[in-house]
């Protein structure tokens, strides 16, 4: 059965990268990923 994806790969990068520009990657935590993408750590 194929994996169905829930949500849009292209605009959750965008938002992260848009995110880690913003206060930097090394700083960034997954909480502040999770509410940016509004994903869960649990979704693929």
């Amino acid at each position: 059965m194929p994996d169905v994806k829930h949500f849009d790969p292209d605009v959750a990068l965008d938002r992260v990268v848009r995110l880690f520009w913003e206060r930097g990657a090394e700083v960034t935590g997954i909480a502040e990923v999770v509410q940016a993408t509004g994903l869960s750590e649990q979704s693929s």
